[in-house]
């Protein structure tokens, strides 16, 4: 790990470092000298710092050279050093000197570069033999038990797979499950070193500490956590997946800034709202399909220079193609909504973009919201169509479909899969896409949604929405690259529209 001071006095002295810790101390006149490397043409050095901390006022000149480097979130400065436009643009954290050895400790803990998530799914559960009740499978996600427990608490079931933990990250556990209300569970976590039997210790959770996420620190080295689910009284108990990712404890979810949502089913979706440059527009990702849980587009979006948020949806495997309860759904576009807001921009300064699963969520929450435009690669639209498609014309290639009808709808049928089509259907008929545009890259012979390009046209009215498609030849996952470089020179040719309105608002003042 890497941190970068830039100030008058190299302050390494009063913090300790771990041994893999690099600091480096740059003078604020020497800024220009020392980005160099990092400027190269050809082989420029990756600007690679954990966190970059102030503790001296930089002029503008200087402070402009480093923008194009700083990360939002990643940016500390020193209680008296006055540099406000770092603590808008980049959420900047402010500490104190007494606070600042306690700081970076959290930096090296939790300010790591990389991202991990996954999930452990039911197919690795266990029910325990002494269970007597009925046991019912609900697609690859959920697993029903429903009987009696007991009176006394004992285990019902157990995750095989064991959880990593390495010695410098910690891991949080989300749990997905539904139950009766007079069933009464807790979950048991016993950890132990990696390769080694023996049980270190033993952790017991309640109902009421599961409404945040478990939060499991190493051992005295690696180590493996296992789960089991304990329960008693009557009634059914719905288990699902568990959710596992790195956790940064108080300063993100997944990334740096990084925050969670969970429904009252416990169904989580991600969202990070970074603040660019703070110039319209605002730009929305929605990210795809993924075995790995975490975001996407994150130096795509970041590279383009304005404000944006990124979403990303764990559920199942891959994702839920962003659609949910209510509640879920009203919260994905309260934080754009708020987003706005935050900015002072309005829905006519609003992109919304994605690519496969992304398509379906940046079309759903445009239309629920309203933007001047949505740019989507490889549009999904007819979830319950894709559905049906993966029983023969695209045999067991995609169950995830079928878990998301499941999901969705409660069950798997053909009325199911037109009902759940029919939503999306009505959100284009209802738009609120008015005197905006949908540009959307298709595959001619899409074998996962072959009419989404045809329903938009269709369904969109056609006197307020101006839809703009380019269609390449092959299926749904063919012509990767040739989608997201149109993708991305769409979103260029936007920009450049955005760019222009703001010189002639100059020009009127």
């Amino acid at each position: 790990m890497k941190i970068l001071q830039i100030g008058q006095t190299d302050l390494r002295s009063e913090v300790k470092l771990e041994q893999s810790t690099k600091w480096e101390f740059w003078e604020v006149e020497q800024i220009a000298e020392f980005l160099v490397p990092y400027n190269l043409p050809k082989k420029p050095a990756r600007f690679n710092f954990a966190a970059v901390i102030f503790t001296s006022t930089v002029p503008a000149e200087s402070l402009k050279m480093l923008q194009k480097f700083l990360q939002a979130y990643r940016v500390v400065i020193l209680a008296g050093v006055q540099l406000p436009e770092l603590v808008v643009r980049y959420s900047a954290w402010q500490v104190t000197q007494e606070q600042l050895p306690h700081f970076v400790k959290d930096i090296e803990r939790d300010f790591f570069l990389s991202q991990y998530g996954d999930n452990a799914a039911i197919e690795s559960v266990e029910v325990a033999r002494s269970f007597q009740g009925d046991i019912k499978y609900r697609g690859r996600h959920q697993l029903e038990l429903t009987g009696d427990f007991g009176t006394e608490f004992k285990p019902i079931a157990t995750f095989k797979r064991g959880f990593y933990i390495s010695e410098k990250n910690g891991i949080e556990l989300w749990p997905v499950f539904e139950k009766s209300a007079a069933v009464e569970l807790k979950f048991v976590v016993r950890l132990a070193h990696v390769e080694d039997i023996e049980i270190q210790k033993t952790l017991e959770f309640s109902k009421a500490q599961l409404d945040e996420p478990l939060i499991l620190e190493g051992l005295d080295g690696n180590a493996t956590a296992t789960v089991s689910i304990w329960a008693k009284g009557q009634g059914t108990l719905v288990l699902g997946n568990i959710n596992n990712r790195l956790t940064r404890h108080q300063y993100g979810t997944l990334i740096m800034g990084g925050q969670r949502f969970t429904d009252h089913k416990r169904q989580e979706f991600f969202y990070y709202f970074d603040p660019g440059n703070l110039k319209p527009p605002l730009t929305v990702y929605f990210a795809g399909w993924q075995p790995r849980t975490g975001f996407e587009g994150y130096f795509m979006m970041k590279r383009l220079g304005h404000p944006f948020i990124l979403f990303a949806d764990p559920r199942l495997e891959g994702g839920s193609f962003y659609l949910g309860s209510a509640e879920y759904e009203t919260k994905i576009k309260a934080v754009i909504e708020e987003s706005l807001a935050k900015l002072g921009f309005t829905n006519k300064e609003l992109v919304l973009s994605g690519i496969s699963m992304g398509t379906t969520g940046a079309i759903y929450y445009g239309s629920k919201i309203g933007a001047r435009a949505v740019i989507v690669g490889k549009p999904l639209i007819n979830l319950g169509t894709i559905a049906l498609n993966n029983t023969l014309h695209r045999a067991n290639e995609f169950d995830t479909a079928l878990d998301l009808l499941l999901l969705q709808q409660g069950k798997n049928s053909a009325k199911a899969a037109t009902e759940l089509d029919q939503r999306m259907l009505q959100a284009l008929k209802n738009s609120q896409l008015t005197a905006g545009q949908v540009l959307a890259a298709y595959m001619r012979e899409d074998d996962y949604d072959g009419t989404a390009f045809h329903d938009l046209v269709e369904n969109l009215q056609a006197d307020q929405v101006k839809v703009i498609g380019h269609g390449y030849t092959g299926r749904h996952n063919d012509a990767s690259n040739k989608v997201i470089a149109w993708f991305l020179k769409q979103y260029e040719l936007l920009l450049q529209g955005f760019e222009r309105e703001g010189q002639d608002e100059t020009d009127q003042r």
